[in-house]
């Protein structure tokens, strides 16, 4: 054949760098508040899912994939939660609903 035995490992490649970059800016670079996904610390937590579908690949896709997952954190709303069972305290955190978001550079 023609080579196109090869677009799948490089399409892995490319997903696998893509990944990882996402990784970086969202999770160790500080893009998001972990803290802000705790329901009840040390039990529960959110755990979020952030696919990206690439549909062409014109140019800068790692780019337009980071800011793709991070405009869909950013105004992405936990519903409330309230666990039964407790001793009825509230911590009072006004912004229990939101995902903390800090800027990033990208």
């Amino acid at each position: 054949g023609g080579g196109g035995g090869d677009v799948p490992y490089v399409q892995r490649l490319k997903s696998n760098r893509i990944l990882r970059l996402l990784e970086r800016t969202l999770l160790i670079g500080g893009s998001i508040d972990a803290e802000a996904l705790c329901v009840q610390s040390g039990v529960w937590v959110w755990r979020l899912h952030v696919d990206v579908s690439l549909l062409d690949d014109g140019g800068n896709s790692m780019d337009a994939c980071v800011l793709a997952a991070v405009a869909a954190l950013r105004h992405y709303r936990l519903p409330e939660v309230d666990i039964g069972g407790g001793d009825g305290n509230d911590d009072g955190d006004d912004n229990a609903n939101n995902i903390g978001y800090q800027e990033t550079t990208i």
